[in-house]
């Protein structure tokens, strides 16, 4: 059985043929190179063997049945073709077998179709190559050198001793090209069937000739005889009377002969036109033409032959007279003997002519018996190449069946095969359906219970965020800012999602980790959807609420653009101070607002003013300290009051371009202090004079930051060495926070001091918690995303700072009083206790 590497082998073969021979079809030169030449004029003698087959007629019912047959075995072939692509693959290997089957039908078949190919090349050739019709009345066809060969042995020799084709090896061209030895062939052909008719008629002429040449050689022998017969001797003169008398008998005899031969030539000669006509394919205008031609010359030798015929006879009678006259001339001493030699001539003479007509008559017989046997020996010669041919074709057609009804089996054996596996795909596919359908329903109630779930979940955290806020928990929002090209080429995104609106999930070395948080922004929320998230904030400290709002995070993680912004995307902070003035200005007929702000920064562990006016001293410190109600307060800094939004946003951008920045590799406008923004809101009942005192706290804390990465300078190490320093106070006041420690290190630096009432304290606290996308800072993201969730975990006790009318005017009495004893400006802390 054929392996499946050698079924790959064949296919691959089979696959090239094909598409070398234009996709499966076929061409006369390519398939004429597997029959060899040999072949081919082995066909051709058979043709020439057979006459019958070339007629006109004949020769034109033979191609055509041949091309049917061809074009039924080249629709097969296509079909086997079709089923052996069709099987390529997995098929091929399954059932190898078949596919041999197949590959054995398509050599039987390419064979069968080289050898039709090759005789409708030959009978194509011989229908262009028959013989036109002859112009001039030549006895000759043209080529004829007068050393064609004798019969067909010759055409057989000449094929024979061509050269045997190689095995393994495609045969060599015959020399002459076969398209030349083709019409030379059948003219071969032409000039064996009328080959004896010519020689007859060429011996005729001959003969017409000779018998021509031998009367004028008679006549010219006779006259000097005659002219000298008185002068020589009776007995000379007799015996050459009577010589001449058995020459004119002779030649008597001899025209008979002819005339006779005449006769039959002229009736073998159409004899042989008919069986000619009968058997060979030749134009019939020619041959009509040809044999008019035949017919008046051998007239014309009639013809000559008759005047000679009369001529001899003149000469005859001149012969007798001479006779008669040289006998009255003689005397009769001779007589006696004269007439006995003329008696014993005359007996011989008789004699010879009985004999001559005997062998006349043996010879006609004889003709007649050869002609009979000719006959016999072509009938016989052409019924056994006839049934040789069909016993060939017999055994094609019994080959063919046998294939065709192997095929038939096979394609039997396929349908019902195609038939069981239809049946079942069917049963399949009524299955497949049921599947479809049950999995649709599945899927859609999943997707009913997926959305369900998402909608639970998304509404347990926001009543569990809103616990948390009632609780007092510090609410803490993680934004995500967008990646920037020069992060793209340095490693890309890291593997940062975002599951829900409270759920981050960020991938590590270590797996992936879920980080909860009160809210999730991803890098395409905008600067006002943020604000909508803390607006509520800014509504406790208009109701006497101290707020704080900070941002935390690495350096270049966008704290600072989140809470101060630009000019094109405001941040936090400008869109709080316009809502401030909303509410103040909403509630303006049943209150009186008065709103103050001061602004710090945080600079290499010092505190500095950032509103301090131009002359003030620079070296005067500022100190951080807490009020009897626990509220941070920084005496020595500058509280100025504001008018409107617009004084309150150009003091914020006054301070906002004193801060200290500075170009890193990371941040090309790094922070290099922390900001402290606090804007007091005392807000004065019209109806009952009640008082309530808040405070908004914004702080925008400076990013930690690696000298490796940042590439910072000695002034900027410095810088980043403090802030490093504040920001780990800040987290270890966030782990005692979290850890719930009775001791608390607020006092390990001053930013841990400025936000005490922030962290555990009295206030609302908002953390933003910022972090960067790229794959290089996801240790930093991991970081700050823990101390966040550490952040969370801290419980401040949020208390509304109010006050009664007669305390609120108590509190004015003893300030004014302090004014006048001191006759100086009031500090912070002195005006937030008054």
């Amino acid at each position: 059985m054929t392996g499946p590497s050698e079924l790959s082998a064949r296919s691959a073969a089979h696959k090239g043929q094909r598409s070398a021979r234009g996709g499966g079809g076929r061409t006369p030169t390519q398939s004429a190179v597997h029959w060899t030449e040999r072949e081919k004029y082995g066909f051709l003698l058979q043709l020439l063997e057979c006459p019958e087959f070339l007629l006109p007629e004949r020769l034109e019912r033979r191609i055509s049945v041949e091309k049917t047959k061809m074009a039924a075995y080249q629709l097969e072939q296509k079909i086997v073709n079709e089923n052996i692509r069709q099987m390529d693959g997995t098929d091929s290997l399954h059932r190898p077998e078949l596919l041999e089957s197949l590959y054995s039908q398509v050599s039987h078949l390419d064979s069968v179709l080289s050898s039709l190919e090759g005789q409708i090349q030959v009978l194509e050739a011989v229908q262009r190559s028959l013989p036109r019709p002859t112009h001039g009345g030549s006895q000759h066809d043209s080529g004829t050198d007068g050393h064609e060969p004798d019969s067909l042995e010759a055409m057989r020799t000449v094929l024979s001793e061509g050269p045997e084709p190689t095995p393994g090896r495609r045969a060599a061209p015959c020399s002459p090209h076969p398209a030349e030895l083709e019409p030379a062939v059948l003219l071969h052909l032409e000039r064996c069937a009328h080959r004896k008719t010519r020689r007859q008629l060429q011996l005729l002429q001959n003969n017409a000739r000779s018998y021509d040449s031998s009367g004028r050689q008679q006549r010219v022998t006779s006259q000097p005889e005659s002219l000298h017969g008185g002068s020589e001797g009776s007995l000379t003169g007799s015996l050459e009377t009577l010589a001449s008398l058995a020459s004119s008998d002779r030649l008597l005899d001899e025209l008979k002969l002819r005339e006779m031969t005449i006769a039959q030539l002229r009736g073998r000669v159409l004899q042989l036109e008919r069986a000619r006509l009968d058997n060979i394919p030749l134009d019939p205008a020619r041959e009509i033409s040809r044999l008019q031609s035949s017919v008046v010359q051998l007239e014309r030798v009639r013809d000559e032959l008759t005047l000679q015929n009369f001529s001899l006879k003149s000469k005859l009678s001149e012969f007798t007279q001479q006779l008669s006259s040289s006998g009255v001339q003689g005397g009769s001493e001779h007589d006696a003997e004269q007439q006995r030699r003329i008696g014993e001539l005359e007996t011989q003479l008789h004699n010879q002519r009985n004999e001559l007509e005997q062998l006349r008559a043996d010879s006609a017989q004889l003709r007649a018996l050869e002609a009979r046997l000719e006959e016999s020996l072509s009938r016989r010669e052409t019924t056994e190449r006839y049934l040789a041919s069909r016993q060939e074709e017999l055994t094609v057609l019994k080959l063919d069946l046998e294939t065709l009804q192997e095929e038939n089996t096979r394609l039997k054996d396929d349908l019902s095969r195609v038939l069981r596996q239809e049946a079942e795909h069917s049963s399949r596919l009524v299955r497949l359906s049921d599947c479809e359908s049950e999995l649709g329903r599945l899927q859609e109630e999943r997707r009913l219970l997926a959305d369900s779930l998402l909608r639970e979940r998304t509404l347990r955290k926001q009543y569990f965020n809103q616990m948390e806020e009632l609780k007092g928990r510090i609410r803490v929002f993680c934004r995500l800012r967008p990646l920037s090209e020069p992060e793209r080429r340095q490693g890309g995104a890291a593997p940062i999602d975002c599951a829900d609106p409270y759920t981050l999930c960020v991938g590590g070395d270590k797996g992936q980790r879920e980080f909860q948080f009160d809210r999730v922004f991803t890098e395409d929320t905008s600067q006002q959807r943020i604000f909508d998230e803390v607006e509520s904030l800014v509504q406790s400290s208009m109701d006497g609420y101290n707020v704080c709002i900070c941002a935390y995070g690495q350096t270049g993680s966008g704290k600072t653009h989140t809470l101060l912004g630009d000019e094109q995307a405001p941040g936090v902070a400008p869109r709080a101070f316009r809502r401030l003035f909303e509410l103040a200005q909403a509630r303006a007929a049943q209150t009186s607002c008065a709103i103050s702000t001061y602004m710090l920064e945080l600079y290499n562990d010092r505190l500095v003013d950032l509103l301090a006016p131009a002359g003030a001293r620079t070296d005067e410190k500022l100190e951080v300290k807490k009020d009897r109600r626990g509220t941070v307060v920084v005496s020595g800094a500058a509280l100025l009051p504001c008018q409107d939004a617009a004084h309150l946003q150009l003091l914020f951008e006054r301070a906002v371009g004193a801060r200290r920045t500075g170009a890193t590799r990371m941040n090309a406008a790094s922070s290099r202090s922390h900001l402290v923004i606090g804007v007091t809101v005392e807000a004065t009942s019209r109806v009952n004079g009640a008082v309530t005192r808040g405070k908004l706290s914004l702080l925008d804390l400076a990013g930690s930051e690696r000298a490796a990465k940042s590439g910072a300078d000695a002034d900027q190490l410095r810088e980043a060495n403090a802030i490093n320093k504040s920001l780990s106070a800040l987290a270890d006041v966030i782990s005692s926070l979290a850890a719930e420690q009775s001791f608390v290190p607020y006092r390990n630096s001053k930013l841990t001091m400025l936000m005490q009432d922030s962290l555990g304290g009295n206030a609302k606290t908002l953390m933003f918690v910022n972090i960067s996308p790229a794959q290089y800072n996801l240790d930093e993201t991991l970081t700050s995303l823990q101390y966040a969730s550490r952040v969370k975990q801290i419980t401040n006790s949020a208390a509304r700072n109010a006050d009664n009318k007669e305390i609120t005017r108590l509190k004015n009495v003893i300030a004014k009083l302090r004014q006048r004893v001191d006759c100086g400006q009031p500090s912070l802390e002195e005006r937030d206790e008054g």
